[in-house]
């Protein structure tokens, strides 16, 4: 340690005192004016980096006043002796604290950038736990500590300080790291002088305290000038942003506008302005006498708007003729309103609501005839069910007698002038409430609400009367036109388009019974039920068959030329409903064509057949063949054809006994399919039989081409064959032609014990029909050894033994005179 004196007379002492105090105390004095003014900018400023500036003054000022033998005092007051030693421990770490917190916070990003972060943040926690240990530390022990520690930690600071400089561009950054140099120089410089390695009369700490302070001085007044022009140019951007925010405002095509809590007018855009003009032409010009409403408020009274900051909308709708324009005027509202304000916009939607309404014509309008199509009639009669809700109503389907003839006679563009002329004479007799729609090529509906089935009769047949009056003229020639009328009420029971389904059926009657230019039928209990019935079969049908639901039954086919010979049968499909009742096959049938599930009735059918020729092979020497159906459908499914195939293939001897009937009126529709198909059956072992021969198509010559062993007469010609001659001659001549083609003739629905013996007596070879067997459980044929054996009656029976035997008797008296 180095001790130094100096020697003065008692004068000069004095004189040293008195200017040692007084430099002491203007020193000490400037440094805590400029500390305390950066105190007042910090919390003026609420800026942490000028307390902590401020804070630096102070401590290092105190660090300088101890070095310098001012410790005694301070700013004129004196300082108690046993706080002095605990003062210095405490202010001495505390310094080193505020000044590496101040470094970290202006560095911080380029300490980062360093990986220097966490080493500082520790240097400063390392003072912060001397600082905890000062009050209880012996001074001359924390003394040691405190030189031990703050020759590295000053040595790491100037080397951070180094490093870190140079990177950084914040100018008050840059002045605080001159400051922090000089400051530490100065400390340096009087730790210096203590050591003997230097001499002088001034404290170097103080200086450098003070010169320190004066470059944080500097850097606290850039600061504040960086914060300032930075302030200044946020200002500008803000203003800036609501300069082109209120441009966006006026500029916008849609009409904004804010209206205060008490409904005036507070702010709008020239849209705005526009659409007051438009919509209101007498209000005020100035916006102050604009209130809500005075605009809004036959949509929403202001009292009546929730404050709840929700958006609300609503459609505004000015007709043309109120605003003397060629079009209306359709505008959306919007708004919200959040207490203190009404916000919202108007948008012109007028050519979005047009091309809606546009589109809409398009979809519930017929495109050739102008009326209402299926999908209109349903939207229409549905608001004003909604609206009148009526009790009932009555549907009228109008169907234009031999349209097809119009077209094929005058070509297709004068049918579609009938169509339309007849449409618009259509919709003009109707009354305000009945509409009309086009649900079919040539077919109107014309709905009648709260009309009895009566009055809907009467009141179509004076519309049809006037509308068939008079021809319609196509292309200088005069066309008439007549039509047919199905007419069916809804009383709770249907729906519209099941109204439409029923009215379909009732109008086919009236063109069976077609007279005179108007036909018209009524909907009878009969036929509702029926449809009804078929509504709830293809209801259960639409995703898949139910084939758990299905049986068979068989149909025996009686040889009434040999009657002790083998039989055949035909296998008929039945269907069992949930509750055990059997479905008539024409509803579960019909539901399945419609619905397209006719190839898959027709595998299970075969399926079943098979499997029952197989599994009771041994039992059936008595069956000859036996007939299954193919429907139209299935006849032009390639894959059907494969499938049967496929099944054939897997029932090679049940194939044999496999008799497939094909409808004569689809056979002869294509020729070459039905051909290609029937060879395929006849070349795996299966016959071919031809059904309802006869029923309108009959050519004898396509018998040629069709390899066909069977045929099955068609039921009308069987029926009358016993009263009427005309059927008799055109059974003998298919039984003629069928004899001399190898063909054998099934006669379909003998009914009665007369029209046995008119066959008998023509000799055809096998009756089908209630007179001889009814359809019977399969297991009834196992028992059968020939066709005598399935007859019920025993009187058949025995008159076909009788004719059988005179037919032997005969042949061989024949052959005995030959």
């Amino acid at each position: 340690m180095v001790l130094k004196f100096f020697a003065w007379n008692a004068e000069e002492f004095e004189r040293s005192v008195e200017g040692f105090n007084r430099m002491g105390g203007a020193l000490a004095g400037a440094c805590a004016v400029l500390a305390l003014t950066m105190g007042l900018l910090a919390l003026r400023n609420r800026d942490l980096v000028a307390v902590l500036f401020g804070l630096t003054v102070l401590l290092m000022l105190r660090v300088a006043a101890f070095n310098s033998g001012w410790d005694m005092q301070w700013l004129g007051m004196d300082i108690p002796i046993s706080i002095i030693m605990p003062l210095l421990r405490a202010t001495l770490p505390l310094a080193a604290i505020t000044q590496t917190a101040l470094f970290i916070i202006l560095f911080r990003q380029e300490l980062h950038n360093l990986r220097l972060y966490r080493p500082t943040v520790i240097a400063c926690a390392t003072f912060g736990l001397l600082l905890l240990w000062s009050p209880f530390a012996d001074h001359a022990e924390f003394l040691r500590t405190w030189w031990l520690m703050t020759a590295p930690g000053a040595a790491w600071l100037l080397y951070v300080l180094v490093r870190v400089v140079g990177r950084t561009k914040d100018r008050s950054a840059q002045l605080y790291a001159l400051a922090l140099a000089v400051t530490m120089s100065g400390v340096i410089a009087e730790i210096a002088y203590f050591m003997g390695l230097w001499d002088t009369r001034v404290s170097a700490s103080l200086l450098g305290v003070l010169v320190g302070s004066a470059i944080n001085a500097a850097a606290v007044a850039e600061r504040l000038y960086t914060e300032r022009a930075r302030a200044i140019e946020s200002q500008k951007r803000e203003l800036a942003a609501l300069r082109e925010k209120e441009d966006n405002f006026q500029s916008s095509p849609i009409a904004l506008f804010v209206f205060d809590a008490d409904g005036g007018l507070r702010h709008f855009n020239l849209a705005f302005k526009r659409f007051l003009n438009l919509i209101a032409p007498q209000h005020p010009s100035s916006s102050s006498d604009i209130c809500w409403n005075n605009i809004f408020g036959h949509v929403r009274p202001l009292a009546q708007l929730p404050e709840t900051g929700m958006l609300e909308s609503a459609r505004l709708e000015f007709p043309a003729a109120a605003l003397a324009e060629a079009k209306p005027l359709y505008l959306d509202l919007n708004w919200t309103r959040d207490g203190t304000e009404i916000r919202g916009s108007v948008q012109d939607v007028t050519d979005r609501e047009l091309a809606k309404q546009a589109m809409q014509r398009l979809i519930n309008h017929d495109q050739l005839t102008g009326v209402l199509n299926v999908h209109g009639l349903l939207e229409l009669t549905n608001e004003t069910r909604q609206e009148n809700s009526p009790t009932n109503y009555s549907l009228a389907l109008v169907d234009l007698a031999r349209f097809e003839s119009i077209n094929e006679l005058f070509g297709h563009e004068a049918g579609d002038v009938v169509l339309k002329s007849f449409a618009r004479r259509l919709d003009g007799h109707c009354q305000t409430g009945e509409l009309v729609a086009r649900v079919g090529a040539d077919t109107f509906v014309v709905y009648f609400p709260n009309r009895s089935i009566e009055d809907a009769a009467k009141r179509i047949r004076d519309i049809a009367v006037a509308c068939t009056n008079f021809p319609i003229a196509v292309g200088g020639k005069a066309v008439a036109v007549s039509v047919c009328v199905g007419v069916v009420c809804q009383s709770g029971t249907l729906g519209l388009e099941q109204a439409i389904g029923v009215s379909l059926r009732t109008t086919q009657r009236a063109k069976r019974k077609r007279s005179g230019s108007v036909t018209i039928a009524l909907e009878t209990p009969e036929s509702l039920s029926q449809y009804l019935n078929e509504k709830r079969l293809l209801g259960r049908i639409v995703d898949r068959l139910p084939t758990e639901n299905f049986f068979q039954v068989m149909q025996p086919i009686v040889n009434i030329r040999h009657p002790r010979r083998k039989f055949a049968a035909e296998a008929l499909i039945r269907m069992r409903a949930d509750n055990g009742e059997i479905i008539p096959p024409s509803q579960f049938i019909a539901a399945a064509e419609r619905n397209g599930m006719m190839p898959e009735i027709d595998r299970w059918t075969l399926r079943t057949a098979c499997e029952w020729l197989n599994a009771h092979r041994g039992k059936l020497d008595g069956l000859e063949y036996l007939t299954v159906n193919v429907s139209g459908v299935s006849l032009n499914d390639v894959q059907f054809h494969a499938d049967v195939r496929t099944m054939l293939a897997d029932f090679p001897v049940e194939a044999r006994k496999i008799c497939f009937e094909i409808t004569e009126s689809i056979a002869v529709s294509d020729i070459e399919a039905t051909t290609r198909f029937t060879e395929q059956l006849r070349s795996m072992g299966a016959r071919v039989a031809l059904d309802d021969f006869g029923a309108g198509y009959t050519s004898f010559g396509y018998l040629r081409t069709i390899p066909a062993e069977i045929l099955k007469i068609d039921g009308e010609i069987i029926k009358s064959v016993a009263t009427d001659p005309s059927s008799t001659a055109i059974l003998r001549a298919i039984r003629d032609i069928a004899s001399d083609l190898g063909m054998r003739c099934v006669a379909e629905y003998v009914a009665n014990f007369d029209t046995l013996r008119a066959l008998r007596e023509l000799d055809i070879d096998y009756g089908q029909g209630f007179a001889l067997c009814r359809p019977v459980d399969p297991s009834s044929l196992l028992s059968a050894t020939c066709s005598a054996d399935l007859i019920a009656d025993a009187e058949v029976v025995r008159y076909l033994d009788l004719q059988a035997g005179r037919a032997f008797t005969t042949q061989h008296l024949r052959m005995t005179a030959t």
